[in-house]
């Protein structure tokens, strides 16, 4: 007989437009009666499996992070810098300080450790967590993705390690990471958790039709994807950099790709009211681009600079470990500075006035369609003018927020 939704206890308390697709109330359900099915928008929600039965257990309640979780955030001391390997910092999103992290920490725990993060999926239609404890996995792991990744069984293998006495670093948005705190039920002192200055991530649906319609334009299969190419002679604005196996290439601005104009418009609903920023952050360190850093300062590096904050005291050791392994320029900053440049720290991303034409276009016709269709005039004007012209621009734009800080 099919289980009813209303018979659900996590479905009777969270809706779609409050789920924030952290997959913990999946994860946790004993008798499997819940799983992930994607929505028109292309996010997953939990949903019931009509063979399986609800035994009530109440598990599902007690793992989600919207209606259960504890306060973690003891300190608020914010850092700012970038990793000393030109390479490493060329690779990652900002300034290389997530692999630093791993670094540090693998030299503590010698071969004792994991780490855990986002890969693209084998034909970079998708992301999803994964496991990893080598370089090629933590070269996998780095750099942003801005597609919300399937956590699948993640939090339980992650438990499993820590039971085992294996040491863990475990970095996602702010609300897995807070998911993987409910699943696991108690603090591990093996457990080392980074989460990310996150806006929101876009659709999963939106990204493989992205992908879709770039390969069959190229007639070829990408093979490598980076959303945070460093083209110019400063690591912002951001590029993407799409490589196929006919050896063709995609290099442009990537908020104007369809993706892009996606990730702008198209969040999460939940993510507009987001339970997980300013002092509720659930990791120990949150980890993020220092958009605003000023030329000249110790900590800036043109190819990517990096802010820290340290939520716990254990975060607190993680950052010890980092700054005494001597490979990071790292100095204590500006925490009202850092926030005025860097809004997504303490406040969530405002629904666009698009959003609503945007779906109804990407639901009767697909991504291309509605991303073309909320340009406007001026916009695309703005898209034909030279790289100098823009960065021009951008700067004076961020000169006169920084004067009206001070």
């Amino acid at each position: 007989m099919e289980t009813a939704l209303k018979e659900i206890p996590i479905l009777k308390r969270i809706n779609s437009e409050q789920c924030c697709g952290c997959e913990a109330c999946v994860s946790v359900c004993p008798t499997k009666v819940l799983e992930m099915k994607m929505g028109k928008e292309g996010f997953y929600y939990p949903t019931t499996v009509p063979t399986n039965k609800c035994i009530d257990c109440k598990q599902c309640v007690k793992s989600c992070p919207l209606l259960n979780s504890k306060n973690r955030k003891t300190i608020d001391v914010y850092y700012a810098g970038y990793s000393k390997d030109e390479g490493l910092v060329l690779n990652s999103s900002s300034g290389g300080i997530f692999s630093e992290l791993i670094y540090a920490l693998s030299d503590k725990f010698h071969q004792d450790y994991a780490f855990v993060g986002v890969v693209w999926n084998t034909t970079f239609t998708g992301t999803e967590y994964m496991i990893g404890s080598c370089e090629s996995d933590l070269a996998r792991i780095r750099r942003s993705k801005y597609i919300q990744a399937r956590k699948k069984s993640v939090y339980l293998d992650t438990k499993k390690l820590l039971a085992e006495g294996h040491n863990v670093v475990f970095c996602g948005c702010p609300c897995e990471v807070a998911a993987l705190y409910n699943v696991l039920g108690k603090e591990f002192d093996n457990l080392y958790t980074i989460d990310l200055v996150c806006q929101g991530p876009s659709s999963p649906k939106a990204m493989k039709q992205y992908v879709e319609r770039i390969e069959k334009k190229a007639r070829g299969r990408v093979t490598a994807l980076n959303m945070r190419y460093v083209h110019s002679q400063e690591w912002i604005p951001k590029w993407i950099d799409i490589h196929f196996d006919n050896r063709k290439r995609i290099l442009k601005f990537f908020d104007e790709t369809d993706i892009g104009r996606c990730l702008h418009i198209m969040q999460r609903k939940s993510c507009y009211s987001c339970n997980f920023i300013g002092s509720n952050h659930k990791a120990d360190i949150t980890i993020g681009d220092y958009h605003g850093a000023i030329k000249g300062e110790t900590y800036y590096n043109r190819m990517g600079t990096s802010i820290v904050i340290v939520n716990t005291e254990k975060g607190r050791k993680m950052l010890d470990c980092l700054v005494n392994r001597g490979n990071t320029v790292m100095i204590e900053g500006d925490k009202d500075y850092i926030k005025s440049h860097n809004p997504r720290i303490c406040s969530t991303w405002e629904e666009s006035s698009a959003r609503k034409d945007f779906v109804i276009n990407f639901e009767e016709h697909g991504l291309h369609v509605a991303a073309q269709k909320s340009w406007s005039i001026r916009e695309r004007i703005l898209h034909r003018m030279p790289l100098s012209y823009r960065n021009m621009k951008k700067k004076v734009k961020q000169f006169l927020i920084g004067e009206q800080t001070r």
